[in-house]
């Protein structure tokens, strides 16, 4: 993903969101970046201090809070190493030698869902379950 990230913001003068012109949707592109490298996102999202025009349909709000959610729980690993699951909305996310499970459950009874790894997690009916494990 860096590759693309990388490629999209050929545009800016320094490489980073900060660095695009004000109708380039910066907030979208620290989200993004927030997916691979959280600190440099929030390092570059810091040095505007909320001088930026969000997006339509963004909010300064909402990009605060993926940055700093994707900082606390870690970079993705579903999809991009060995780890898979048995239900769409499942994922894994590694931080440090913290692995975190998140599941959302879009039905009405409890579901089980089990992860390549090893880890089952029982996710109640419409609500999300988040498990941590240290290694």
């Amino acid at each position: 993903m860096m590759d693309y990230i990388e490629l999209g913001l050929r545009e800016s003068s320094n490489g980073k969101p900060s660095g695009l012109p004000e109708d380039q949707w910066r907030d979208l592109w620290w989200n993004l970046i927030a997916m691979v490298d959280p600190e440099a996102a929030i390092a570059d999202y810091n040095t505007m201090s909320s001088n930026y025009n969000n997006e339509a349909g963004e909010s300064k709000a909402h990009t605060y809070h993926w940055l700093h959610t994707f900082n606390k729980i870690g970079h993705i690993q579903t999809g991009t190493g060995d780890i898979t699951s048995n239900y769409p909305a499942a994922l894994v996310f590694k931080k440090g030698n913290t692995t975190n499970y998140l599941a959302y459950n879009f039905s009405d009874s409890s579901i089980t869902v089990n992860y390549s790894d090893g880890k089952v997690m029982v996710v109640p009916p419409n609500d999300f379950k988040l498990e941590s494990k240290t290694d």
